[in-house]
């Protein structure tokens, strides 16, 4: 299960549904791609920074990657 969450204010809805959209995307692109991921059972909360600036656009590449050490350190 996934769960993204982001609030009023970390940005306009624009911003705060094109995060929830890139985590989702890069989510199922790594369940997709790593055969160890498939069998995967758990919830994972994702949320943006606190400290980070309002409305600042989080790259893909750092969302996917944060993921993907997420998940590697639950398989651990």
């Amino acid at each position: 299960m996934l769960l993204v969450n982001a609030t009023r204010k970390q940005g306009s809805a624009v911003y705060r549904n094109r995060f929830r959209r890139r985590v989702r995307m890069a989510f199922l692109q790594i369940l997709r791609s790593d055969p160890q991921f498939t069998p995967f059972s758990g919830v994972v909360w994702v949320r943006p920074a606190r400290g980070g600036k309002m409305g600042r656009d989080i790259p893909y590449a750092d969302i996917a990657d944060q993921l993907m050490l997420a998940l590697r350190r639950w398989k651990a």
